[in-house]
């Protein structure tokens, strides 16, 4: 039961901050919708479904964060300056959420 209830929270945590792991991801190279699943599933050994992640990758471009380009077969996204900008302030904001992280669990 504990280790079902941990893989659901951690699962959960990680769907809450899609968008800033596709971003961090996004920073080292551009890479298409089924890179970002394999990502997910190789890193955290979750497998979510092409929807998820395409409705997660056409936000952060609706947001101007990511911008897509290709063709039929292949879509490529990379991040836009909007969106570098957001990592360095996520970068710079670490450790206030790791505070705020930490008095939540207390």
């Amino acid at each position: 039961m504990r280790n079902a209830l941990s893989r659901e929270i951690r699962a959960s945590l990680i769907r809450n901050f899609m968008n800033m792991l596709i971003l961090f991801q996004l920073d080292k190279a551009s890479i298409g919708g089924y890179d970002v699943i394999k990502f997910f599933y190789e890193k955290y050994n979750l497998l979510f479904s092409p929807g998820t992640i395409y409705s997660c990758l056409y936000s952060l471009e609706r947001n101007g964060l990511v911008e897509g380009t290709g063709n039929q077969n292949k879509r490529v996204y990379k991040l836009t300056d909007k969106g570098r900008a957001m990592l360095n302030a996520f970068r710079n904001d670490k450790e206030e959420l790791l505070e705020f992280i930490s008095n939540m669990l207390r």
